[in-house]
């Protein structure tokens, strides 16, 4: 047995019957009450949703700025700065020297906050980086190796050609120096044959053999710019190549290490950093110092000073709550004006409401009925209930009061077995 046998068992109460009991509900006599309800009930608690936030967001900017602090309930912002820049005024003319050393501890203070920003970004920008560095490292060290091995083949052609020069101007040079001590040897007159060592009477500067001799040695001296130029070259490309190569050992050296720790590591604040935290600590033992200096002056332990910045305190604070409560009631227009909105419509479906929940009840109380003396005066049921507008379906059954979870196994037999011949139910 369930409730939907029963409430298909038993004749649905129509919509005169309901009336009958509550003539106000006379508006809905045509109409499907229990479909009609269901559609409305998620808009109703939607809206009834929305209204309550709006509600309870007015309740609650109204007692925080019922809670601001103000000096007087009914002085303007007009009034509380013709009152602050007077006393400002005394304060300035009787204290100060006093006042000189306020203005360079509020400029200390901030610079020490501007630094402070300064320090963050930087951490923030470091932290991205790290990040970066986690999201790119395979692909980096795997770019990076191979980078590697084309710097080093490159390097590796490049030292062959370098000794391949160096060997050259060796060769070179030793022509270089051959020609050169032969036309030397031409010149002074000291010409020797090469094989036996005779001096050679006819051979001059304007013998063939000097000239041929000489160009040979303006090619050989045009050989050797051009290689020593080329040396140059290489050794400046090759020396290029060791700093990639050495820079890209060091990249990935440091990618392997910081992955195989799992990105967990000791990182060492930077440079920049460090500057700026040095900074900030000169400016806050100048502060200190200057706060000290202020504590020890007997004028600022004087009635007169203390009423004074008591004031001044008083108009500042006052001042910034208004600007405080200012905004705030510009973010509660805002709240105001969608609670007017919604609350006409939430009215006219909490009426509706109201109206569907009073039939629903007589409609369900007629089951309810129907169903107990269908069954006779030991058996009481309920169907159904509300929470708030809310319809729960309910299944339970009663035997001589006794709720029929309670009752005992005997009993229980009996109450399913007139039920089962009441409601014709087959297995």
């Amino acid at each position: 047995m369930n409730r939907d046998i029963l409430i298909n068992f038993i004749p649905k109460p129509t919509n005169n019957q309901v009336i009958i009991y509550d003539t106000s509900l006379k508006d809905l006599i045509n109409e499907d009450v229990l479909e009609e309800y269901k559609k409305l009930l998620p808009v109703f608690n939607l809206q009834m949703a929305q209204f309550l936030g709006y509600k309870n967001n007015i309740e609650d900017y109204k007692k925080k700025i019922n809670e601001i602090y103000l000096y007087k309930k009914n002085w303007s912002e007009d009034d509380y700065l013709y009152y602050l820049q007077n006393e400002k005024k005394t304060y300035a003319n009787i204290f100060n020297s006093i006042k000189r050393v306020e203005s360079n501890i509020e400029m200390l203070k901030k610079k020490v906050k501007i630094i402070e920003e300064k320090i963050t970004m930087q951490e923030i920008k470091e932290a991205k980086d790290i990040e970066n560095k986690k999201k790119n490292i395979d692909n980096r060290i795997n770019e990076n190796v191979e980078k590697l091995l084309h710097l080093k083949e490159v390097a590796s052609t490049l030292k062959i050609e370098s000794e391949k020069i160096k060997e050259s101007l060796q060769e070179n040079q030793e022509d270089f120096e051959m020609l050169q001590k032969i036309l030397e040897d031409i010149e002074n007159g000291n010409c020797r044959c090469r094989y036996c060592n005779s001096k050679l009477s006819n051979v001059s500067k304007d013998s063939n053999f000097y000239k041929r001799t000489y160009k040979n040695l303006e090619r050989n001296k045009n050989e050797l710019n051009k290689l020593l130029d080329n040396k140059k070259k290489n050794d400046e490309q090759l020396s290029k190549y060791n700093a990639e190569i050495k820079t890209l050992r060091e990249e990935i050296k440091n990618d392997t290490n910081f992955k195989s720790q799992n990105f967990n590591f000791y990182q060492k604040k930077s440079l920049q950093i460090l500057k700026l935290e040095a900074e900030k600590d000169l400016m806050l033992n100048n502060i200190l110092k200057l706060e000290k200096d202020l504590e020890n002056n007997p004028e600022t332990k004087s009635k007169q000073f203390l009423e004074l910045k008591d004031k001044i305190n008083k108009y500042e604070i006052s001042l910034e709550n208004l600007q405080k409560m200012k905004t705030m009631k510009e973010s509660l227009k805002k709240d105001v004006e969608e609670y007017c909105k919604i609350e006409k419509d939430i009215k006219e479906m909490t009426l509706k409401m109201e109206q569907y929940k009073k039939f629903l009840t007589i409609f369900f109380k007629i089951y309810e009925q129907k169903a107990n003396e269908f069954c006779g005066k030991d058996f009481k049921f309920k169907i159904f209930e509300f929470e708030d507008y809310k319809l729960i379906e309910k299944f339970e059954i009663y035997y001589k009061t006794i709720k029929y979870e309670n009752l005992s196994i005997e009993s229980k037999n009996k109450v399913d077995e007139i039920l089962n011949e009441k409601f014709i139910i087959s297995d």
